[in-house]
């Protein structure tokens, strides 16, 4: 009988030390992507049970509590939340709060959004998360700007925060 001989290909890929560095590379950039991802939230003052917002005739939400709470909308694990029928009015929803406010004493505020920060996840978005807004409010005679955390995504009571009040009509 004669014996057959099996031809056999190994094929081997030459890794550099440059390939070896980008996969790397590739896997670090996978891992940490993935890893900013939270499935869980961080916002402590989330009420879907909590009365929709009422629009006022002029144009800003009717507000009428005043939050006891030192962190409520300045610390960004307790937002302001302003959830209004969608999300597409982010800024026009945003607006209708902020212009229902005043300085400590009645003075008129300005603001101006400074940044978006601290995703979180929401059923409330095409993308799975939200953001939250940050804005910077001032009036005569403050020492120091404060900053107001605005999360359009989801719902809570929505209250007067500490040391502002409301503009009068």
């Amino acid at each position: 009988m004669e014996q057959k001989e099996k031809n056999t290909f190994t094929f081997v890929l030459p890794i550099t030390f440059k390939t070896m560095t980008k996969l790397a590379l590739y896997i670090i950039l996978i891992i940490s992507a993935t890893s900013c991802v939270s499935t869980r939230s961080t916002l402590k003052n989330v009420d879907d049970n909590a009365p929709d917002l009422v629009l006022k005739k002029n144009n800003t939400f009717e507000i009428k509590l005043f939050s006891t709470d030192k962190k409520y909308g300045f610390d960004p694990d307790y937002p302001v939340n302003i959830f209004f029928r969608n999300t597409k009015d982010e800024a026009l929803n945003e607006t209708r709060f902020l212009n229902a406010l005043a300085g400590p004493n009645g003075e008129k505020i300005t603001y101006i959004r400074l940044e978006t920060c601290c995703p979180f996840p929401t059923k409330r978005s095409d993308m799975g998360a939200g953001f939250l807004n940050v804005y910077e409010l001032k009036w005569e005679g403050q020492k120091k700007p404060v900053k107001l955390y605005l999360n359009i995504y989801e719902k809570g009571i929505l209250m007067v925060p500490m040391g502002l009040s409301l503009k009068k009509e």
